[in-house]
């Protein structure tokens, strides 16, 4: 941008490349993607996005991110590096409210992460082979700190509660009794 800068904001990588928002030259912000190489950069989607999140996560061959199209408020978007392929995947609360997606992580073909919907904060799941684009795993006051582990998807809930998913259903693993530590949970 000759006018100042494009102030950059990265939504994550997808295979060899970069996503990233960066405004024009007129300071319009649109959503890219580059292998690093100026022949392998190229606009994502137009100017549909005009702010990004959360970074994001890599399910398959699409990268799943939190963007805010200024319409649907800062929900979950997909992208498989292409303009045609990039596009909302859920509007998890509906018209201009954001529901904040976070905490994005791959776990057994799904992408799970952290929003704020109609019934406060909850897990969501994105299944590809799903024609819902994301649906609520469970509610909770608060919920953070998702890592997976041993085969299974850990978090956080209410700063004390050591929670864990599986195929076998999301439970809480244990009550700790006082707020957890970000150092207590595997990296």
């Amino acid at each position: 941008n000759p006018n100042g800068g494009s102030y950059p904001q990265f939504a994550g990588q997808l295979g060899g490349a970069l996503v990233f928002l960066a405004q024009d030259e007129t300071g319009t912000p649109h959503l890219w993607s580059t292998d690093g190489t100026e022949a392998g950069t190229q606009l994502l989607g137009g100017s549909t996005i005009t702010n990004l999140g959360a970074f994001g996560a890599t399910l398959g061959d699409r990268l799943i991110f939190s963007a805010d199209d200024g319409k649907h408020g800062m929900e979950p978007w997909s992208t498989d590096g292409t303009p045609e392929g990039t596009g909302l995947l859920a509007d998890v609360v509906t018209a201009t409210a954001d529901s904040s997606p976070r905490e994005f992580v791959q776990f057994r073909g799904a992408a799970y992460f952290v929003a704020t919907g109609l019934q406060g904060n909850g897990l969501y799941r994105h299944d590809p082979d799903s024609a819902s684009g994301a649906t609520l795993v469970k509610s909770f006051g608060s919920v953070d700190r998702l890592k997976v582990f041993d085969d299974r998807l850990w978090f956080v809930v209410n700063g004390n509660q050591l929670w864990t998913s599986d195929e076998a259903g999301t439970e809480l693993f244990k009550d700790i009794g006082q707020p957890i530590l970000s150092s207590l949970l595997p990296v």
